[in-house]
């Protein structure tokens, strides 16, 4: 098989399962990934996570998504614990998906302290807190670019808070 000029026996089981997911053949992505972790290559764990997540390639699956990124985090991917806080937040665990929050900030994943901000929007008693986290987001060099905008966003919307 030849996609973009790349033979694809050449590249491993993640590198073909990417291509395949930017081509949209997601089932194709899926199973690519699951032959890429069944041979060690862990990295293929975010993306499972992520398909399982969203039902792209595979039927939804939240249970299956968690254990993903636990493992992922289990194996030293900092990463997976602020997937772990997004997951259990999706199934509307908000206790287990501060603690993974709070894991992923204090190993130094700035991405996560935007996502706590956003669990603590649900109080206005928690503004200090809000905005504590939210200004750490917008000095921060290790977001995205979107992060970064979500919290001035966000900080517009509390400065009128004291």
């Amino acid at each position: 098989m030849n996609w973009n000029g790349l033979k694809m026996k050449n590249l491993n089981y993640f590198d073909q399962g990417v291509l395949a997911y930017e081509k949209k053949a997601y089932r194709k992505a899926f199973k690519l990934f699951l032959s890429g972790l069944a041979n060690n290559e862990f990295e293929c764990l975010s993306w499972l996570s992520n398909m399982y997540t969203t039902g792209l390639g595979v039927e939804c699956n939240y249970e299956k998504a968690i254990e993903m990124d636990l493992r992922s985090f289990q194996l030293g991917n900092i990463s997976g614990a602020l997937n772990l806080g997004i997951d259990y937040r999706m199934i509307g665990d908000i206790k287990k998906s501060k603690y993974w929050f709070e894991t992923a900030f204090n190993l130094g994943d700035m991405e996560a302290a935007l996502e706590l901000a956003k669990l603590y929007m649900v109080s206005d008693l928690e503004v200090e807190k809000i905005k504590h986290f939210l200004k750490l987001v917008v000095q921060s060099n290790d977001v995205t670019e979107d992060s970064k905008e979500q919290a001035q966003n966000f900080l517009l919307t509390y400065e009128n808070y004291s």
